[in-house]
């Protein structure tokens, strides 16, 4: 329970408008990005050069049995992705850093499953930000992941975080990663883009 607590002071103290995102999201389940597959860590502060794992995450789950998730994420930086391998027999009908995921047979969910790992690596010192989100062509409309569960119910999840945006930086991370840290503002204006875009539709 103790990384259950971490995030939610992490969310109260540096993004109190995530409150208002759990209303897509009834049960508050998230989906994130963590150097760490037993802890929510959105800080990889390495050496360059050298290939890390990055897992996408599913916290607080609504059911125990979970059938297949979408989900897209976006590289801001000079990160490599070398390889991507999901959890759980199944397969991926997504693009290129897409997730369509189902799976052949039910994947056990527990309070933090692994979702998917990632190899990255980066070759500068400057910081990268990963971010996660939503799918196009998603199962439900929004810009958000989807998760798929075994009796066949459809919903939403936040895609969580320190950040609201489900990131992690590789790089130059400060000591505690609650403090504010490049990921926050590249997360901030990927909302501000989208949000302009939307505008022209309404």
């Amino acid at each position: 329970m103790k990384y259950l607590a971490w995030v939610l002071i992490s969310i109260i103290v540096l993004i109190p408008s995530t409150v208002l995102a759990a209303d897509f999201s009834p049960v508050g389940q998230q989906i994130l990005f963590s150097f760490d597959e037993s802890f929510p860590f959105p800080c990889g502060g390495i050496s360059p050069a050298l290939p890390t794992p990055l897992y996408i995450v599913l916290l607080n789950p609504a059911h125990s049995e979970l059938f297949g998730w979408e989900a897209s994420y976006e590289v801001v930086g000079e990160a490599i992705v070398l390889t991507t391998e999901l959890a759980g027999v199944a397969t991926n009908s997504g693009g290129q850093r897409e997730f369509r995921v189902e799976y052949s047979s039910p994947l056990p969910c527990t309070e933090m499953t692994v979702l998917a790992t990632i190899s990255v690596m980066s070759l500068e010192s400057s910081p990268s930000c990963f971010v996660l989100g939503g799918l196009n062509g998603a199962s439900i409309l929004g810009d958000l992941p989807v998760l798929k569960w075994a009796n066949g119910e459809l919903q939403q999840a936040i895609a969580g975080g320190i950040d609201e945006g489900g990131a992690a930086q590789l790089l130059n991370c400060p000591a505690t990663p609650e403090q504010h840290y490049f990921c926050v503002g590249t997360v901030a204006q990927k909302k501000l883009n989208w949000g302009t875009i939307k505008s022209l539709y309404r």
